[in-house]
């Protein structure tokens, strides 16, 4: 094979059979490439979670059909051994072929144990250096071995300086170019990692648990380091003055990852060090420029991948905050790109939407309906309590305003920072209630208008996924003003393990904005000024909750284009959305495209009941009188899709 995906793909051809039913204890089918191949070879895809939702969604969308004479291929998929395939359905088990794959098939001479904990976009580089491999099976730590030197670029067997690992820990917690990812090895290799290190005297003394395997540590551990270096101190380990350390240091504190500080030998220094060191200059232009030639360097297209939009989307949010400060002016090439950018995620998430919800939830989620059971897959006992906060309305540049925020009152943070892909059409009932019920929102479509059923469907994962009973469950939400009073009825419950909790103030404050992103930026700087979800936050950390911040939809400034005079022909309207449903649904929403031609068809059955047509506005228009200017959701925008997924935690000393 060329190709690891090979193995899996050879077996994906039309008109072979209708229905394959396959075992997938790894996850090769929840891989995006072989997700997205598998669609375009014109294969429906349903992971088989428990009987009632998968029964609904095939007799709906493929037995009705076959029985018609329609030709559909499905694959349902179950994330188990080959034996469990023999517990589907009878019906299913007389009709469908049954087929396996692991990932021993494809790598029998390294670890089983070990290489099922890589990340599915590592095994390109595992299979190009493992076809080349003719030697004996390799134990556990052989195994390890052998990724660290080929896929992880980490040879532990030679000779390791402060400086080398530092250049490792760049290479791996921070992405250069578009071409380069920050490399993830799996916690079992970490692990392995610490371990060797710490028998090296030169390292005994450095924060390895925290450093290695946590981005935002790292970054804390340099800034700290900073601090000891320009204030001339002997107790630093990070050799800054070496030419292939420093030269990422512009980038580290242009793009908000290390802070200036003051200096107290301002006039003892090199040229290079006044990056770091706050001054006269504009530091907000000469960021603004930075992030703008980033922008022009690594913007993704329709051809990319799901982790480079992601990545993106971090820097696309720097951008929004930055040229909506009052004293900065936009570059031209930044003016002349935006909607280029805009047209190619368009593009882009029409093709490949449909393949993300498929995708693992590990190591981190994808998708908003990820989140519940990411945090269900976390390590729990008696003592571990969560706490997930929904920030409504949240886009990824209000994050960055309230986590700046969150740092200066708070300097013993840190911020696991990811994104995630909110539910499109972008809406509270529909992307909210899918973090909560931790499933996709055609398995809600009963209340799918309405989100008073949050409550109930919370409780229910997690009594499904964990066994908890009602008491050890907690959710509260339209939370604004006085948070800590207005959950301490809950906090004080004796059995509380579980706590889901939504905070209105953004999607409040988004909803009665009327002079554009930089008023809602303003007013979200105001609201942080409070201290309120500081005190917040705190109050559930001294509590003992690992805390978790999400969004269920952003917000992106638009314009009206007008709005569709139907009446009471169309069940749910939105500046950014229009969705009809029942029978005369898809042609309501076909006189309303004539009508207005700027507009997206969102295609139907996508995560959606079938009988929800939605209708869209392309990016920076609104449904609204013509020319008014409307900070919204419901679209299909980067700000309104990606959305931040965050674990704030405590440093540790």
């Amino acid at each position: 094979m060329d190709n690891w995906r090979e193995y899996v793909l050879r077996d994906f051809q039309k008109n072979i059979s209708k229905l394959t039913l396959v075992a997938d204890p790894d996850g090769l089918l929840s891989e995006y490439e072989i997700l997205t191949e598998i669609r375009n070879r014109e294969f429906d895809l349903i992971q088989f979670k428990d009987h009632v939702s998968f029964r609904y969604s095939y007799e709906m969308n493929y037995r009705q059909c076959w029985d018609n004479g329609e030709e559909k291929d499905l694959v349902v998929v179950l994330h188990s051994d080959e034996a469990t395939l023999d517990n589907l359905p009878y019906d299913l088990l007389t009709v469908g072929r049954k087929l396996s794959y692991k990932l021993s098939d494809i790598f029998p001479k390294l670890s089983n144990p070990i290489i099922q904990e890589v990340e599915k976009s590592d095994l390109d580089t595992l299979f190009t250096y493992y076809n080349g491999y003719s030697g004996a099976i390799l134990s556990d730590n052989e195994t390890i071995e052998f990724l660290l030197k080929n896929v992880y670029h980490l040879n532990l067997s030679i000779h390791i300086l402060p400086r080398d690992l530092i250049k490792w820990l760049f290479f791996r917690h921070y992405r250069t170019n578009r071409d380069e990812k920050p490399i993830k090895p799996p916690e079992i290799i970490d692990i392995y990692i610490i371990n060797k290190l710490l028998k090296i005297s030169i390292f005994s003394n450095w924060p390895l648990s925290a450093i290695i395997p946590y981005k935002a540590d790292f970054f804390a551990f340099l800034q700290q380091q900073w601090e000891i270096f320009l204030n001339g101190k002997s107790s630093i380990i990070v050799p800054f003055e070496e030419d292939d350390i420093r030269v990422y240091l512009d980038n580290f504190f242009l793009e908000g990852y290390l802070q200036p500080i003051k200096s107290i030998n301002p006039n003892k220094r090199p040229e290079w060090i006044n990056v770091g060191i706050i001054g006269p200059q504009s530091a907000s232009k000469k960021k603004l420029e930075h992030i703008a030639a980033s922008i022009l360097e690594m913007r993704p297209s329709v051809l990319s991948s799901v982790n480079q939009w992601l990545d993106f989307s971090k820097m696309w949010a720097e951008l929004m905050v930055l040229i909506n400060e009052d004293d900065v002016e936009i570059p031209e090439n930044i003016k002349e790109i935006y909607s280029k950018i805009e047209d190619d995620f368009e593009q882009w998430i029409l093709q490949n939407f449909a393949s993300i919800h498929n995708l693992s939830y590990l190591p981190i989620p994808k998708m908003v309906h990820h989140i519940a059971p990411y945090l269900a897959s976390k390590k729990f006992s008696k003592e571990t309590k969560i706490a997930l906060i929904v920030l409504d309305g949240m886009s990824s540049d209000n994050w960055i305003i309230i986590k700046n925020k969150l740092s200066k009152m708070d300097k013993t943070l840190i911020f696991d920072e990811n994104q995630v892909f909110s539910w499109i059409p972008t809406i509270t009932t529909i992307s909210r209630q899918s973090i909560f019920a931790g499933i996709l929102p055609i398995n809600f479509s009963s209340t799918i208008e309405t989100t008073s059923a949050e409550y109930s469907l919370w409780k229910k994962f997690w009594m499904n996924e964990k066994g908890l009973t009602d008491q050890m469950v907690g959710y509260k939400s339209a939370l604004d003003n006085n948070l800590i009073q207005n959950i301490n009825d809950i906090l004080n419950k004796p059995k509380l393990s579980v706590l889901g909790l939504v905070i209105s103030k953004i999607d409040t404050i988004m909803h009665g904005m009327k002079v554009g992103i930089k008023g809602m930026h303003s007013n979200i700087e105001i609201w942080m000024r409070t201290g309120e979800l500081s005190r917040f936050i705190t109050e559930l950390l001294d509590r003992g909750f690992q805390v978790f911040i999400t969004s269920d939809h952003g917000n992106t400034e638009a314009k009206g284009i007008g709005e569709p005079s139907q009446g009471i022909l169309v069940d749910e309207k939105y500046k950014r959305a229009r969705i009809y449903s029942g029978d005369g649904g898809q042609n309501f929403r076909e006189e309303a495209f004539n009508d207005f031609p700027e507009s997206i068809k969102w295609p139907v059955g996508i995560g959606l009941p079938n009988d929800k047509y939605v209708l869209m506005p392309k990016a920076g228009r609104a449904y609204t009188d013509k020319g008014k200017t409307v900070v919204t959701h419901g679209g299909l925008s980067i700000e309104e899709i990606i959305v931040p997924f965050v674990e704030i935690r405590r440093r540790e000393e």
